[in-house]
């Protein structure tokens, strides 16, 4: 159900040979992520897939390279939405690509997972690297 970009009524079919209490279904939205919805189905690359869900269970971050519209951000989508269930502080996407210069990537991560900037208080640069440090991001 994975797929469903909004709420759609669920029936569970009754009958004697069948389990009567199966497990209510899980949906995207009852995990914590700010995923985009996709609108359209995951074709192939079912490789590239399992490859980055390999590298993501040894590593905290995964770079995917390659030319222009060969389809990395919806890979790592599709990877990001498959691993929901292994992330408990959620799973969440920051859009780098608009970000003319490195020091604005700590805002837009810290953004992106709710964290706001208040005058007066610290940066959302040390909580980056305190984050990043404890392993929570």
């Amino acid at each position: 159900m994975g797929d469903l970009s909004e709420r759609e009524p669920a029936f569970q079919l009754v009958d004697p040979h069948l389990p009567a209490n199966l497990p209510l279904p899980s949906a995207l939205s009852k995990r914590l992520n700010n995923l985009p919805v996709q609108l359209t189905a995951f074709i192939g690359r079912a490789r590239e897939l399992g490859e980055v869900e390999e590298l993501l269970a040894t590593a905290r971050l995964l770079t995917l390279t390659g030319t222009g519209g060969c389809g990395k951000t919806r890979l790592a989508l599709r990877a990001a939405e498959q691993l929901l269930n292994d992330y408990v502080d959620g799973v969440w996407f920051v859009e780098l690509a608009p970000l003319a210069e490195p020091e604005l990537v700590p805002h837009a991560v810290a953004s992106s997972v709710g964290v706001l900037e208040e005058a007066g208080k610290r940066s959302n640069r040390h909580w980056w690297r305190r984050s990043a440090r404890s392993g929570r991001c």
